[in-house]
């Protein structure tokens, strides 16, 4: 048969109960955040929120970005 390694098979018991009944039931009524759930900005609130980035801030002003 020749020279070979043999990798045992992974025979634990893995016991995904204690995450999908067992688990918080908390957690599972929590609402995800997404674009969707979140107050949105219009064209002006994100050009100022832009402009107030130090890295834009820099770039306007002729600063170095470079660390």
């Amino acid at each position: 048969m020749g020279n070979f390694y043999a990798v045992p098979a992974d025979n634990r018991d893995l016991n995904y109960d204690k995450y999908f009944i067992d688990g918080d039931t908390k957690r599972a009524t929590i609402e995800e955040f997404n674009s969707d759930n979140t107050r949105r900005l219009n064209l002006e609130e994100t050009k100022a929120k832009i402009a107030s980035l130090e890295y834009i801030q820099n770039e306007l002003t002729g600063k170095s970005n470079l660390v």
